[in-house]
């Protein structure tokens, strides 16, 4: 009978400070790029919080309906792919042709409405699509891949160790509480296996030095109270998920609330957890029919 060879688990410390020394020696060096610690964010602002999402790690973005979740993740997304971060997003949520309208609003700068009804658009955006597909479509074809049929943990890890082992190294989950958990067992609730799937989800970060970001729906606590921006306990999960989390960000538009409210067209991303970081809270313009957050001037 074989016995199986199990590697060790643990490795003397002085190794470990040994390659920690390596490492911060080649950091120190001007030529470094972060980029090698980091997916970065396409938001100024929020790299100065955050310098980007840490490899080896899980982030949750979290929101209420219509605050801007998934065009969120898009733009992230877009930016880390041009920079050359091979990148799988695994939309639970939306089909591949509701991200690749979106994607296309938001490189081309075309509102979403008249790409949904390609009647309404005119030459200067169809030149305008044509652009952006033209200049994006090397990246596209090298760095980005979408899954739009995983709806079980099972299925979404299965899709995960598969992007791993192709090189995908930013995940980006649309959304963790789309997920069916069919084979829960009775005896355990759905917080619980949430909590479950958010802890296997940051150890698969954590071994494969993946980057994660997974969007979350806030429950409507968050309503009830006089002021509406996110706090972490508006996540739920009996607070595994924010125990599991190296970053959590919350979106808030006050425009979704109040349709008279004077910051029409903004969005405050609120930094609430970052470990070795600061948190606080941040405005970004945001413009619905184009798909698109920026930096305000």
């Amino acid at each position: 009978k074989t016995e199986r060879i199990v590697a060790k688990p643990f490795e003397a410390f002085s190794n470990v400070i040994d390659d920690e020394l390596r490492s911060i020696g080649d950091r120190s060096k001007p030529d470094w790029d972060e980029r090698k610690l980091f997916v970065p964010t396409p938001f100024r602002s929020l790299n100065h919080f955050i310098r980007g999402f840490r490899y080896g790690t899980l982030t949750l973005l979290g929101a209420r309906p219509s605050h801007g979740k998934t065009t969120f993740a898009i733009n992230c997304m877009v930016g880390a792919v041009q920079r050359g971060v091979k990148t799988l997003l695994i939309s639970i949520e939306m089909r591949r042709e509701e991200i690749a309208q979106k994607v296309i609003s938001y490189t081309g700068g075309i509102h979403i409405g008249n790409i949904i009804q390609a009647s309404r658009m005119g030459m200067p955006e169809m030149t305008s699509m044509a652009e952006a597909v033209n200049t994006n479509r090397d990246d596209w074809s090298n760095n980005l891949a979408v899954d739009d049929e995983s709806s079980t943990p099972t299925e979404v890890l299965r899709a995960i160790n598969w992007g791993a082992s192709e090189g995908y190294r930013y995940i980006i989950i649309d959304h963790l509480h789309e997920l069916t958990f069919e084979d829960r067992r009775t005896n355990i609730s759905l917080a619980e296996s949430m909590g479950n799937f958010v802890k296997q989800l940051r150890n698969v970060a954590k071994r494969d030095n993946l980057s994660v970001l997974a969007l979350a729906q806030l429950n409507r606590e968050v309503e009830k109270r006089a002021s509406r921006h996110p706090i972490m306990s508006d996540l739920g999960e009996t607070g595994t998920l924010e125990r599991a989390a190296y970053n959590i960000l919350f979106l808030y538009r006050d425009e979704v609330y109040n349709p008279s409210s004077q910051r029409k067209g903004e969005c405050d991303v609120v930094v609430a957890k970052a470990r070795n970081s600061g948190t606080g809270i941040l405005t970004l313009d945001f413009d619905g029919a184009t798909n698109t957050f920026s930096d305000q001037e």
